[in-house]
């Protein structure tokens, strides 16, 4: 939220008539709020799969939801960028995933105890959610980018409909449309 309020105020305080392309960032001061802004929302979808993976996972699924989200956000490779869903679906994974590793390690002997949050979670996780999200992000990003062409289309031809799905895609998610 604050960082779409920077945004906003960027483009309150820009000037269009000086280059209506760079819209919000022709004036030092425009640039500056939104510089901020634009770096909030660069946290959000990390922040959002990270924090899912901790409820499910605790401690051991943070940075494992974390670095899923920011694959989400902007994969490795030039490969389509999963976005929203894609982060939802790194924080699930990213916990059930160290969920499952902790049940599989508290098989391990008692010696190996001290290697597991330093070494054997982090490792493992990583490695597991990037070629997860290797996987996902393809598909995930061809529904995004579906959706997108989707609304795309619809236009100025069928305003209403236009309206009414827009909506609905508000009421689930006030971030996403």
């Amino acid at each position: 939220i604050g960082g779409g309020i920077l945004i906003a105020i960027a483009f309150l305080l820009d000037d269009p008539s000086i280059d209506y392309s760079n819209f919000g960032t022709n004036t030092p001061v425009a640039a500056w709020f939104k510089n901020i802004g634009n770096t909030a929302f660069n946290f959000m979808l990390p922040i959002l799969a990270g924090y899912i993976a901790m409820a499910i996972a605790d401690r051991p699924g943070l940075m494992v939801g974390f670095v899923g989200g920011a694959l989400a956000a902007s994969p490795a490779g030039g490969a389509v960028s999963a976005g929203f869903l894609g982060a939802l679906i790194a924080g699930f994974a990213a916990g059930y995933l160290m969920l499952g590793m902790r049940k599989l390690c508290d098989k391990l002997p008692r010696s190996l105890e001290g290697l597991k949050p330093i070494l054997i979670y982090p490792v493992v996780g990583l490695l597991i959610i990037g070629l997860f999200m290797c996987l996902v992000n393809p598909i995930v990003g061809a529904i995004n980018n579906a959706l997108y062409s989707g609304l795309e289309a619809m236009g100025t031809s069928s305003k209403i409909i236009l309206g009414i799905v827009l909506a609905g895609m508000m009421a689930i998610d006030m971030g996403g449309p």
